[in-house]
């Protein structure tokens, strides 16, 4: 028989009756216990020389039941943050998809049931997101949520074929779409200028990448889009001095996105 790779059954208790939210507490013990052997046995599988589906798939299934597993046992913010970092994780290993349903979006549903392609202006980017706001802690994760949707889309386009079809085309304009979309409603908040710089990093990778597929028709007014903004940008830079230099840096070669400094 196949061995589980979740720990053996938990009594259905949550991680506060157990007191402090520490690796003591036999909850949280327990839910990093079968993290690590989850991070572990998908990075196995995603160094092997060619695709194993029945693993990949045991793996699927082992993160959707530790996500419905511990869910009512651990305090809302601990748990997302945790879902997030697995989806960084998927994301680093080159498990888009995964990474993708099983983190970033499984996270932003908690909002609204609407994809990153649906949003049409600010107003329905805030509304459907952003219920309380920008500046609530939970922002800061549904901002790193969106992002890593935009990332994972945009890597399982091209892993699809050297040459995008029209479906695949439309849907990188429709990421091109969103990404302007939120860096046209963060733009008034001087604090989350880091977003103006990764949000233009992302247009640029993405028109850069449609470029060299030979589709620029299809690009040009975003590219237009995004010079007008990285002057907007440079304008507005009082809380990041040198966001100017790396941004007009991105034209010059692929750099690395930019995480907020810690407060």
């Amino acid at each position: 028989s196949v061995k589980p790779l979740l720990s053996t059954e938990m009594e259905p208790l949550p991680a506060s009756f157990y007191g402090n939210m520490c690796k003591r507490n036999p909850v949280i013990s327990a839910f990093d216990g079968d993290i690590k052997t989850f991070m572990s046995f998908m990075k196995r599988i995603s160094t092997l020389p060619t695709y194993d589906h029945n693993s990949y798939a045991r793996g699927a299934k082992t993160l959707f039941e530790i996500w419905n597993k511990y869910k009512p046992r651990l305090p809302t913010n601990y748990y997302e943050e945790h879902m997030l970092q697995m989806a960084d994780f998927l994301f680093g290993i080159k498990l888009y998809r995964l990474g993708l349903w099983q983190g970033y979006c499984r996270y932003l549903q908690q909002f609204s049931t609407v994809t990153i392609e649906d949003i049409r202006d600010v107003d329905h980017f805030k509304t459907s997101f952003f219920p309380k706001g920008f500046d609530t802690d939970q922002a800061k994760l549904t901002f790193r949520a969106l992002q890593g949707c935009c990332l994972c889309a945009f890597q399982l386009e091209r892993e699809r074929g050297s040459q995008p079809t029209q479906k695949g085309v439309q849907r990188l304009l429709s990421i091109l779409g969103f990404v302007r979309i939120m860096m046209q409603a963060v733009l008034p908040h001087e604090h989350l200028c880091w977003l103006l710089y990764n949000g233009s990093l992302y247009i640029y990778n993405i028109c850069r990448y449609l470029m060299s597929m030979s589709r620029a028709a299809q690009v040009h007014n975003l590219t237009i889009t995004f010079i007008s903004m990285v002057h907007v940008i440079v304008g507005k830079c009082v809380c990041c001095p040198f966001l100017p230099s790396r941004l007009w840096s991105s034209f010059c070669g692929p750099v690395s996105v930019w995480r907020p400094p810690s407060p």
